[in-house]
């Protein structure tokens, strides 16, 4: 479980020479890892603005079934055909009005496949109106589970911590970012740590050791 503090991430102490790079910071708040726990409850849902839901394939209705508000959640699931690798949202009737996305877990999911599926999930929330997230699995063997949860909480925190964009991606990072199983994701990361490289070495050889 992901929660959200009151209190403001501080910038570091900037030299004289840096005085611009504060305002290019944007504002954001400190999250904090709660202690996991051995299963979802209708007491502990009662206490999540949003909760991540990850579901195989080949079990999902069963799954969600066994979870609270189960009905509600297979009844959605059931609407329409779901692929493997999608993902939907069902609006769940708690105090704080919170906001499943359930993931379809594919068949021997890899890491990579699994944290853009995450990506894709956390991508359908307001996360700037959420101030304690969940992430859990249902139905997936317990090392699956585990990698899903994972998944969840990085794609949740990377979110969190999203960088301001001055400018739209340069090719290829915009082509990059549509492959499939998550290699979008891998691919259009490189690439910019690609243009970042370049840019800081232009930087270093123009201005700091010319």
């Amino acid at each position: 479980m992901i929660r959200s503090s009151p209190y403001p991430v501080k910038d570091l102490p900037l030299s004289s020479r840096n005085t611009t790079a504060r305002a290019l910071l944007p504002a954001a708040t400190r999250p904090a890892l709660a202690a996991p726990v051995a299963r979802l409850t209708g007491a502990l849902l009662e206490q999540l603005d949003a909760l991540l839901i990850f579901v195989p394939a080949g079990s999902a209705s069963e799954a969600l079934s066994g979870l609270p508000h189960g009905k509600l959640l297979a009844a959605r699931f059931a609407r329409q055909p779901r692929e493997p690798g999608s993902s939907f949202v069902a609006a769940l009737p708690t105090a704080r009005s919170a906001t499943a996305v359930v993931g379809i877990v594919p068949d021997g999911a890899q890491p990579f496949a699994l944290l853009g599926l995450a990506g894709r999930m956390v991508k359908q929330l307001e996360l700037q109106d959420i101030k304690t997230l969940g992430a859990m699995a249902a139905g997936c063997p317990p090392r699956v589970e585990r990698a899903c949860v994972e998944a969840g909480a990085a794609a949740a925190l990377a979110a969190a911590f999203q960088l301001p964009q001055f400018k739209s991606k340069r090719p290829p990072g915009r082509r990059l970012e549509r492959l499939p199983d998550g290699w979008g994701v891998l691919l259009d990361d490189i690439a910019a740590g690609v243009y970042a490289n370049v840019v800081g070495q232009i930087i270093v050889r123009l201005w700091i050791i010319g």
